[in-house]
């Protein structure tokens, strides 16, 4: 995973409500264990790392594990009261822990990583071999649950901003584009766990579109998350406010305000 600009974490942990939703629904298709050991790859502010925590309780130990040092320090301060919980700075790719664990959980990430072959594979090496055991305490070991974009992700959003970019006032930055993204499709994420070694695997995609109430909780938004691969091509603040403003422009005006058109890409396979 590539160390790009760092993320402004404080702004980021107070708007992530979306994100916390999207992770609370996929913590609940598993029947949590008290005792069970998790990684959550991508853990940004911690937010969902606290509500895994509280699912895997005291008996159980969760390494929270992020690229990006903003939002490592404000998952540390925000985790700071619980005892079963490592916060570990390092990329998703190249990450070591201290031992394997139960359970791999993700959210709203793995679409930042661009070589998911070699992700998967990562996540073989750290997860547990799935048990036998019939205790229920064993059951579920060597679980990959993950949710992130999936094909055809923002596809009117990005649309738009390609657009943007294109304009004389703004192409001489994006020479050197590369999209920082991978939205997968269900069938080629079966495959490569299927190549990995995965079994019992499900992934399909889900609506996750997202409306906000007004223009500057959506401009906050945007400009924190969805929009930032651009911003950081552009020199300064004032081209900056100005692509912002194009795109905020040009989305009230082709009637998708104040909408994003999410959809996510849903993994879960056993080892």
């Amino acid at each position: 995973m590539k160390d790009r600009n760092k993320w402004d974490a404080t702004t980021y942990h107070c708007i992530s409500t979306i994100q916390e939703k999207w992770g609370k629904d996929v913590l609940e298709r598993k029947k949590w264990n008290a005792n069970e050991i998790v990684m959550d790859a991508g853990c940004g502010s911690g937010r969902v790392t606290k509500r895994l925590v509280e699912k895997v309780g005291k008996g159980g130990f969760v390494y929270a594990v992020d690229i990006d040092t903003n939002m490592i320090n404000q998952a540390k301060e925000y985790l700071s009261s619980f005892k079963n919980v490592l916060v570990i700075k390092s990329d998703l790719l190249n990450v070591e822990l201290p031992r394997r664990v139960d359970v791999i959980f993700s959210n709203a990430v793995l679409h930042w990583i661009l070589d998911h072959k070699r992700l998967f594979k990562q996540f073989w090496k750290l997860l547990s071999e799935e048990s036998n055991n019939e205790n229920k305490e064993m059951k579920g070991r060597g679980l990959l649950l993950a949710q992130c974009g999936g094909y055809g992700n923002l596809d009117k959003v990005y649309s738009l901003m390609n657009q943007i970019r294109g304009l004389s006032e703004f192409e001489a930055y994006f020479v050197n584009w590369k999209e920082p993204w991978y939205f997968a499709k269900p069938e080629d994420t079966e495959k490569l766990l299927k190549q990995t070694g995965f079994k019992n695997i499900k992934t399909y995609l889900s609506d996750g579109t997202t409306t906000f109430t007004n223009r500057t909780s959506y401009s906050i938004f945007v400009e924190t998350v969805i929009i930032k691969p651009f911003l950081e091509y552009l020199p300064n603040e004032k081209v900056k406010r100005s692509f912002l403003k194009t795109f905020l422009d040009n989305i009230e005006q082709t009637g998708l305000a104040w909408t994003l058109d999410y959809v996510r890409l849903n993994i879960v396979a056993q080892k």
